[in-house]
């Protein structure tokens, strides 16, 4: 009987470890999850701020109007984010 109590707590411990290690591992992929996440999002505006300022070197009359209307705040986002991307190749993901 003592033998058996004791297969029991060993097992007990083993699943309690097991528990642990899916647990640090589902909260690894969840992390990797959202990290590509912002990674697409943050490529995603990336390329339609690239777009949306090669439309507006097209046409300087509509640059000049359009400075009068308070800014989109997606180029703040782009200076805050700029830093993290200086060290990056730029690549130009096709649409």
């Amino acid at each position: 009987m003592a033998v058996a109590a004791n297969n029991t707590t060993i097992l007990i411990i083993i699943t309690n470890n097991n528990t642990v290690v899916i647990i640090i591992i589902v909260i690894i992929i969840i992390v990797i999850i959202i990290i590509v996440i912002i990674v697409i999002i943050i490529i995603i505006t990336v390329t339609t701020i690239h777009h949306h300022h090669h439309h507006q070197r097209y046409h300087h009359h509509h640059h000049r109007h359009r400075r009068r209307h308070p800014h989109p705040p997606y180029p703040i986002l782009l200076l805050l984010l700029r830093p993290y991307f200086s060290g990056l190749p730029h690549c130009h993901p096709i649409p």
